[in-house]
């Protein structure tokens, strides 16, 4: 398994989402996922004991990240 991870932003009708999640390259799977109205840390944190817990990962995985850089694309 190889994973890598994301935060998305969404937009609703009440107010700002933001979704954690963390994929397996190999089957595109989302593996795990974390959703609340804030970014901060404990939620891609939540993504990824989700991930552990669902897949097994052993102690001293790996996962790639984009080191929590954030774009202001439109």
């Amino acid at each position: 398994m190889r994973l890598v991870g994301d935060m998305t932003e969404l937009d609703t009708l009440e107010r700002k989402l933001y979704l954690a999640t963390c994929i397996d390259l190999v089957t595109w799977e989302m593996i795990g996922w974390a959703l609340a109205g804030h970014h901060r840390a404990e939620l891609p944190v939540a993504a990824l004991r989700m991930t552990a817990g669902r897949s097994g990962l052993e102690d001293g995985y790996i996962m790639h990240i984009d080191r929590g850089s954030e774009g202001g694309f439109p």
